[in-house]
């Protein structure tokens, strides 16, 4: 059983359990994966079990403070979605009903978050028939503001010494400083990036 959802994993069990028929039961979530084996008589069902409740990662650490490997994985996957996934539907959505989609983003989120939305609406759409030099400027463009200019801005707030309320450095323990990187066109990794992203 790898069942996408609750409801149909809880009828394979039912299933299960009525026939007395053994259950593997899996799946992933992000970065966590699960199995659980049931045996008839044996084990509980999986209605019966109870997931333990989710630790999640606290916004600001993952955005500007990650420490742990669990961070940058959860970072990277939420970029990798907005960038290459879910940016793209709303275009689409846009494309397919604009109406439907002004009022959707209308009633989301701040007045900030509603712009940068309809920001990367329009830049998408006047790219969409642009030159191939046009999507690679985008792709270094995003390049800079994710892995240099946001690193460049939270060392402006957050200088090296920078100190807290407590008189102890901000930057300590976990909580490392971040270096900005400047694209370079000679490194594999950023011409990497920039190609996935400009074929988007």
């Amino acid at each position: 059983n790898a069942l996408d959802n609750v409801q149909a994993r809880m009828y394979v069990d039912s299933r299960c359990v009525w026939f007395a028929k053994p259950l593997l039961e899996s799946g992933t979530l992000g970065t966590k994966a699960n199995s659980q084996v049931i045996l008839p008589h044996l084990t509980q069902s999986y209605a019966d079990s109870q997931d333990p409740p989710e630790e999640s990662i606290p916004l600001c650490t993952m955005k500007h403070f990650p420490n742990a490997i669990e961070h940058t994985i959860e970072w990277s996957r939420e970029f990798f979605e907005q960038l290459f996934s879910d940016g793209l539907k709303e275009v689409n959505a846009f494309i397919e009903d604009p109406p439907a989609l002004l009022a959707k983003v209308k009633a989301e989120g701040s007045g900030s978050s509603q712009l940068i939305r309809l920001g990367a609406i329009r830049r998408a759409l006047e790219q969409r028939d642009a030159p191939f030099d046009l999507c690679v400027r985008f792709a270094v463009m995003e390049f800079l503001d994710k892995f240099h200019d946001s690193i460049a801005q939270l060392l402006h707030t957050f200088p090296l010494d920078h100190r807290t309320g407590e008189n102890a450095a901000f930057w300590s323990g976990p909580k490392r400083p971040p270096a900005p990187i400047r694209f370079s066109a000679d490194e594999d990794l950023h011409l990497d990036f920039v190609i996935a992203a400009a074929n988007l």
